[in-house]
């Protein structure tokens, strides 16, 4: 098992898997994000792990949080959110929007 560690500013995270990551752990360093400033980093620290070389698989461990605001909680919530609609478009099979017809040759 490799492992690849990205530390941002409210948390860590650890890539898990062999040759290509699978699962991403993320896990807070900051125990207390309650003003909205943080909640807005810690939003964007975890929307920068949204990208296609990053596996779309997260774990999210809340051992070291002693507090948690609203606003960073919704941050949260906006993430899987986002990470779950990704999910299911990339495992729609691709046809034809409506209205068009495939041809055949």
């Amino acid at each position: 098992m490799s492992t690849k560690t990205m530390t941002c500013a409210h948390i860590a995270c650890e890539s898990i898997g062999t040759d290509k990551p699978e699962l991403v752990v993320i896990e807070f360093l900051s125990p207390e994000i309650c003003s909205p400033v943080h909640a807005r980093e810690f939003g964007a620290q975890l929307d920068s792990l949204s990208r296609p070389d990053v596996p779309q698989n997260f774990v999210i461990d809340f051992t070291n949080v002693r507090s948690i605001g609203s606003t960073a909680f919704c941050e949260i919530a906006d993430f899987v959110r986002g990470v779950r609609s990704r999910s299911v478009l990339s495992s729609r099979p691709h046809t034809a929007p409506r209205g068009v017809a495939h041809r055949s040759r």
